[in-house]
């Protein structure tokens, strides 16, 4: 739901095509964060695992349009298997250190597998919170479509479709918390 799992998922995703593979090895939490372009810092080992977790539990709906004439939905589990290491201390608290994740053989074929879109780590490993990172990588997405041979205009009206909680949102209250993030 924030930065750190978007940029986890991605990050996974990314290893997921270059390997042509559903199963991904996690050498460290250290590791798997430096892929993300996040730091071994404070809280973000538990973080990682958290996210980890609660990615593997979830189900998810993906509307995904990868070109402009055709839409997929997608209902379901990302990953079929989460692979973790516990640890228990001596205070019967534990955590878990992945070893492997696999996604769901419909999420690799359905949003994955030849369906991905280059984009640069520098910019998105620049971005600050969730909502920049979902814009650079909407813009990264939409420059990758064919028919874009020319300068098109994106207004606001555009992106609050895409972008805003609210239908119904005033456009100027968009616009003022588009410009703000």
């Amino acid at each position: 739901s924030g930065l750190m799992s978007r940029r986890v998922l991605l990050s996974l995703v990314s290893q997921a095509v270059m390997q042509n593979s559903r199963r991904i090895e996690i050498p460290s939490i250290k590791e798997l964060l430096e892929w993300s372009g996040l730091g071994l810092a404070g809280q973000s080992h538990r973080s990682c695992q958290k996210n980890l977790f609660q990615m593997a539990l979830m189900n998810v709906n993906l509307w995904y349009q990868p070109t402009p004439n055709r839409a997929t939905v997608y209902k379901g589990n990302i990953f079929d298997e989460l692979s973790v290491e516990i640890e228990r201390d001596n205070q019967e608290v534990f955590s878990f250190i992945p070893s492997h994740v696999e996604f769901s053989q419909d999420f690799f074929d359905g949003v994955i597998n030849g369906h991905s879109v280059p984009y640069l780590k520098n910019v998105i490993h620049s971005c600050k919170t969730a909502y920049q990172t979902d814009l650079m990588l909407w813009l990264h997405h939409r420059q990758s479509y064919e028919y874009l041979d020319k300068p098109y205009f994106l207004n606001y009206f555009l992106m609050r479709e895409q972008f805003g909680s609210n239908p119904n949102q005033c456009i100027r209250k968009f616009k003022h918390r588009f410009k703000k993030e």
